[in-house]
């Protein structure tokens, strides 16, 4: 679930985004594992100066969410020095629905190279 929020004035507009990922499971690679329902927010700035040029300063899972740790189980061994299975996995292989990687933070800038159409009465 998705729940957006844009605002502008001027030549400044914000985007805010929660996303909210319900419970998994992966019976396959961990079975019996349930892996807990997790709320990300992605959150951008951005400027535009004049007319043509925009700036943004953004966060995707700014407060770097990560899913469920892999639990030990009688089917699941979980070394206690490193947290982690034999191969080094703390987290499910692919992270979940929303990886494990934690936040993402970026700036970009976007030119607008489109002209206006000019009309002229004569």
């Amino acid at each position: 679930m998705n729940l957006s929020s844009n605002w502008s004035w001027g030549d400044w507009s914000v985007n805010a985004r929660a996303n909210y990922f319900g419970e998994w499971r992966n019976e396959q690679d961990y079975p019996g594992q349930v892996f807990g329902a997790k709320t990300t927010v992605d959150l951008d700035v951005s400027y535009t100066i004049a007319e043509k040029y925009t700036v943004t300063i953004g966060a995707q899972n700014l407060f770097s969410t990560y899913p469920d740790k892999i639990a030990q189980s009688s089917a699941i061994n979980v070394f206690p020095i490193s947290g982690g299975l034999a191969d080094g996995q703390v987290y499910a292989r692919s992270g979940g629905p929303f990886g494990m990687n934690g936040g993402f933070g970026y700036v970009s800038l976007k030119a607008n190279s489109e002209t206006q159409p000019t009309f002229s009465r004569r």
